[in-house]
């Protein structure tokens, strides 16, 4: 059916006739409208808006009132508004003219219990609206129908809302997974390939040779003054190789509170990531496995090179310091 009640609607508002807004729930004025005797009243239905028609017909000349009610807002937040306001009009055997408050008098036939009012429509072009006689229990529905509507849309809407907010809730945590995991493996990859501590060694022991050649410098100059020199140089190079051991200490710690520090994070990270999707009912969308097993190893491996340059460092420094007690001993022995 086409709404009169929607086109009717429109136009009061804009023209700000018609009374003040019933609130939803507020009765007064639908139980006092025809509650008297000798009232007609008409029910023009539409699908989001209602209009009931009442009014006495005094000798043609027929006066009453309006009440307009719709839907408003947009859902979740979608209620029930009520308009109402003063009716006038004339009736000449079934030819009818009606006054709502509207810029222009309506014009319709009353015949047969039916009320049909030809309606402007904002394009410019007229329909005819048929509205039916009704009761008041018949209005009180059609406004019950109303708020179940609006009940109905906003529980839609909110459970709209709450899927859309769970799917992006969704969406976010499989994405931070998946740069979590993407984090891990290239963290995995950047401490497996760290040789640092390797360097570190290597280092010790070129300068453990270099201590070794003055050592055979010294020998080589056994008996002349040269060789108290000697010694100084290679008690140089031990206190060198010290220096190396601090700076070996010093990129372990580096390496432990970094790199495999790191990993351990990435790790967690994905652990809290997992179980965020699952509490969230879904299922993870990137498999993590093989980068936490990556990560793993390049912790044993990371573990296993701190152990190995820890023991050759000891054991270095502690070849350096003989090497030099050994050598001060012979230039006092063997020098001029």
């Amino acid at each position: 059916m086409i709404r009169l009640v929607a086109a009717l609607g429109i136009v009061l508002l804009a023209a700000g006739c018609g009374g003040g807004i019933i609130p939803v729930g507020h009765s007064s004025a639908t139980h006092s409208a025809g509650a008297e005797p000798g009232v007609d009243s008409y029910l023009c239905s539409g699908i989001t808006s209602d209009e009931l028609l009442q009014w006495r017909d005094s000798g043609g000349d027929l006066s009453g009132t309006y009440q307009y009610a719709d839907l408003s807002g947009q859902a979740p937040s979608e209620q029930v508004s009520s308009t109402s306001g003063n009716l006038t009009g004339t009736l000449n055997g079934t030819a009818i003219t009606m006054s709502i408050g509207l810029s222009q008098d309506l014009y319709g036939t009353l015949s047969g219990g039916q009320l049909t009012l030809n309606v402007p429509q904002q394009n410019g072009t007229i329909q005819a609206v048929t509205c039916s006689r009704a009761s008041i229990d018949d209005w009180n529905k059609a406004v019950g129908a109303l708020n179940s509507q609006a009940g109905s849309d906003n529980q839609q809407a909110n459970q709209a809302q709450a899927q859309a907010s769970h799917d992006q809730a969704v969406s976010n945590a499989q994405s931070s997974l998946s740069r979590d995991v993407t984090s891990l493996q290239s963290d995995a990859s950047s401490l497996e390939n760290d040789n640092t501590l390797a360097r570190d060694v290597n280092t010790m022991k070129q300068d453990y040779q270099t201590e070794q050649n003055d050592w055979q410098t010294e020998q080589n100059d056994a008996g002349t003054c040269g060789v108290s020199g000697d010694a100084g140089a290679i008690s140089g190079d031990a206190s060198a190789i010290g220096g190396d051991q601090s700076a070996l200490q010093a990129d372990i710690g580096s390496l432990q509170s970094n790199g495999m520090a790191s990993i351990k994070t990435d790790i967690s990270t994905i652990s809290s990531g997992v179980s965020a999707i699952r509490n969230l009912g879904a299922t993870p969308s990137t498999d993590p496995s093989g980068a936490i097993a990556a990560g793993n190893k390049a912790l044993t491996d990371a573990q296993n090179a701190i152990n190995w340059a820890t023991n050759q460092g000891n054991q270095i420094v502690k070849e350096a310091n003989s090497l030099s007690n050994t050598a001060q001993s012979y230039a006092n022995s063997h020098g001029c």
